[in-house]
């Protein structure tokens, strides 16, 4: 484990900046006082080419007068990062405020707001020298063909079976539903407007935040929600971060319920979709995102894993799949007459 005063000389040796202090805050994440000013240092998970390239997204959407993404402090031979112990590090500017709270409904409203805010410039920037990011736009449609085919290959090979697990028995029980959700997403995701949607995306180098997780958002005392982990933008289809927004609110506030198509509306009060994103949102919310990767795990690591560790996640994942219905049915009456079934 690095100290910090490892961290003080080698931030020194790699920073024009003088650092006073160093304050450990969770693994991997210390607050440094500067001469500029708190900084956040952290040590990141992510390649050189990744971070630079999130930083000439940020430098360009700065540049458009985008502020809720934190600006990369650059070292003394101008690169956004610094190795130590075969780790990438960086370090950001501070930001004052707190957790967002999904338990406030009020919060849930700012970041959707702000989400959309941010949607409105994330796109048309292309990768700096050095900088390399794969494309992501049509990749989600073709991960739903793939699991539809998967899980036709996965009930055969269980009825083939003399005698059924827990698992299996739970999966052959629920398999007609699983099988048309996995067919509606199909049928959205590869409609004329989704089509279409992906291919304007692409030509507008559309992009995602793509983290919508309350540890990778800060409520600042401004009165703004802070996008504070932006090492993993990429580029893909916009709309798919506020799937991945209402994924998260499905999981984590059940009880909104009925009331979650309103994030919906405050997110076009800022930003409004165009039919082929609606039809995207629709196929991301049937998708049984949950349901899948219990299976897929349970396919690849069945013997890693107690039987009845499956058996209690995959009883989740399908509560999940109920609450994800009805937000779908909710949509669907939101976009009546709007979308292609």
């Amino acid at each position: 484990m690095v100290g910090p005063d490892q961290l003080k000389e080698v931030l020194g040796n790699n920073y024009s900046m003088q650092v006073f202090g160093i304050v450990p805050l969770d693994r991997d994440l210390y607050r440094i006082e500067t001469d500029q000013g708190f900084k956040r240092l952290v040590r990141v998970q992510r390649k050189a080419s990744r971070i630079r390239f999130s930083h000439s997204v940020i430098e360009a959407l700065k540049d458009q007068g985008e502020e809720k993404l934190p600006v990369l402090t650059l070292t003394k031979t101008d690169e956004p990062y610094f190795k130590l112990e075969n780790s990438n590090w960086i370090v950001l500017d501070w930001v004052n405020g707190r957790k967002p709270d999904l338990n406030k409904i009020q919060d849930i409203e700012q970041i959707t707001r702000d989400l959309a805010k941010l949607h409105k410039n994330m796109n048309g920037v292309l990768p700096k020298g050095g900088s390399k990011v794969r494309e992501k736009w049509d990749h989600w449609s073709k991960d739903v063909l793939h699991d539809l085919k998967f899980f036709k290959l996965f009930i055969a090979k269980i009825e083939k079976e003399s005698s059924y697990s827990d698992f299996e028995e739970m999966i052959l029980k629920n398999n007609e539903m699983i099988i048309q959700r996995l067919q509606q997403a199909k049928s959205l995701a590869y409609s004329k407007k989704c089509q279409k949607l992906i291919k304007k995306e692409r030509k507008e180098l559309g992009m995602i935040y793509q983290r919508i997780n309350e540890k990778d958002l800060l409520f600042g005392f401004d009165g703004r929600i802070y996008f504070i982990n932006p090492l993993w933008i990429s580029y893909d289809v916009r709309v798919k971060d506020l799937g991945k927004w209402m994924e998260r609110l499905i999981k984590k506030r059940p009880s909104l319920g009925k009331d979650i198509d309103q994030v919906v509306t405050w997110y076009e009060e800022e930003r409004e979709l165009n039919l082929g994103e609606k039809n995207w949102l629709l196929a991301f919310i049937i998708y049984p995102t949950k349901i899948m990767k219990v299976i897929e795990r349970y396919y690849l690591h069945k013997k890693s894993w107690p039987e009845e560790g499956f058996v209690r996640k995959l009883r989740k994942a399908l509560k999940v799949a109920e609450k994800e219905m009805e937000v779908y049915e909710r949509l669907l009456i939101k976009f009546e007459g709007k979308v292609e079934l």
